[in-house]
């Protein structure tokens, strides 16, 4: 909804029969969809730049860049690292444990190719 617009309605009858026309059904669907989709990138639009992109490409790749890794760290943020190393050790476990008594199982495949430092990974953030 826009902001400072509200709709408020009221309605006593004692007998209705509502008929929606298919274009009135498209209608409602398509308000649906686009409040779904203003929620949903709100928070980018609000940061989009205020030129078009044939007049600044560089700025719009510099905003998708941004957009993907503010959504990247909402989704994961490092607080949960620690979290996400225990399941995928979790993971090598079980699939090592599935996969070992197939005939071309390579165990090495599945390991990872140093130890996994947590406070190394936080400085590089």
């Amino acid at each position: 909804l826009i902001a400072g617009l509200h709709l408020h309605v009221s309605v006593v009858l004692r007998a209705l029969a509502p008929i929606i026309t298919p274009d009135a059904a498209l209608l409602g669907l398509r308000m649906a969809d686009r409040h779904l989709t203003y929620s949903k990138y709100c928070a980018f639009w609000v940061r989009r730049p205020h030129v078009p992109v044939s007049r600044s490409p560089a700025l719009w790749w510099q905003h998708a860049g941004e957009a993907i890794i503010a959504d990247c760290r909402r989704r994961y943020p490092i607080r949960k690292f620690d979290h996400a190393l225990e399941l995928r050790r979790q993971y090598i476990a079980t699939y090592r444990a599935l996969h070992s008594t197939q005939k071309h199982y390579n165990p090495k495949g599945v390991e990872p190719e140093g130890p996994l430092d947590v406070g190394e990974i936080n400085n590089d953030l």
